[in-house]
């Protein structure tokens, strides 16, 4: 899943990655399949409190049978048909890579973004496959250990009760040197997998790096070394991209207006 000579952990206190030197390269892009309609009932249901909707038939196929990490539906009417539960897109910034989570334990299978506007966008979709993930995990981890830095960005802190981590765990993220390895250990578990604590880390860097002064410099960072890596969805026109949020991550680089309509499907 994540060839080890490009990721690998090593026990200290708890797990880090090793440094990545080889971001030149590049490595497989997500495979993005688009279609311009398709037949797409809205089937309600609940998971907790949390309401999701059904991924119809005709689109999951194309994520099990041909091997779609995204799928995209350029049409209006689709995105315009999918209930809005008041979810939409959050901050006016970029956001780092993460996978995103119902709840602070609960993951639905697919990410569905619907753009009602016909007009450009402040930003672009970016989603990539654990490799490059891997390669812009280490990116973060040296932005974000330069102790003058780290102090920078926690000036301007914004804890959220959402995060998987509570606000005790954050700061000391940004207070004292071995708080994100603390995080980390917490969030993925005493036995992780090399998915699981990647996940991890990445999505606790995703809840540090808010703002727009230092998560849009690190994600132009992070695009300028993996762009050939990356799959980018500049949203020309209107229409849904669906994610399969189990297998990718997917990042925002650059404003969030307007914002898009944001939805789960299991």
């Amino acid at each position: 899943f994540i060839p080890q000579e490009r990721y690998t952990f090593c026990r200290r206190s708890f797990y880090r990655a090793s440094p990545i030197n080889s971001e030149d390269t590049a490595l497989p892009k997500p495979k993005m399949i688009t279609i311009d309609s398709c037949d797409f009932p809205i089937v309600e249901t609940e998971r907790e409190d949390y309401k999701v909707l059904m991924l119809p038939s005709d689109v999951r196929t194309l994520f099990d049978e041909e091997g779609a990490h995204v799928v995209r539906i350029n049409s209006l009417e689709i995105a315009k048909r999918i209930p809005d539960y008041g979810g939409k897109t959050s901050g006016n910034y970029s956001l780092l890579p993460h996978q995103d989570h119902l709840g602070k334990d609960m993951k639905a299978r697919f990410l569905a973004l619907s753009n009602l506007s016909e007009g450009p966008r402040e930003s672009v979709t970016v989603v990539t496959l654990p490799n490059t993930a891997a390669r812009i995990l280490a990116i973060e981890e040296a932005y974000f250990s330069d102790p003058e830095r780290r102090s920078a960005i926690g000036k301007n802190r914004e804890y959220d009760p959402r995060f998987c981590i509570t606000e005790a765990q954050y700061d000391r993220c940004f207070d004292h040197e071995d708080g994100y390895e603390e995080a980390v250990a917490v969030v993925a578990g005493k036995r992780p997998s090399a998915a699981l604590e990647l996940a991890a880390r990445l999505g606790i860097y995703g809840y540090l790096m808010r703002g727009p002064a230092h998560a849009d410099e690190l994600m132009q960072r992070i695009v300028a070394r993996t762009k050939n890596s990356l799959l980018i969805e500049e949203w020309n026109e209107p229409g849904v991209v669906i994610i399969d949020n189990d297998r990718v991550f997917h990042a925002r680089f650059g404003g969030n207006t307007p914002p898009l309509k944001r939805n789960f499907f299991d």
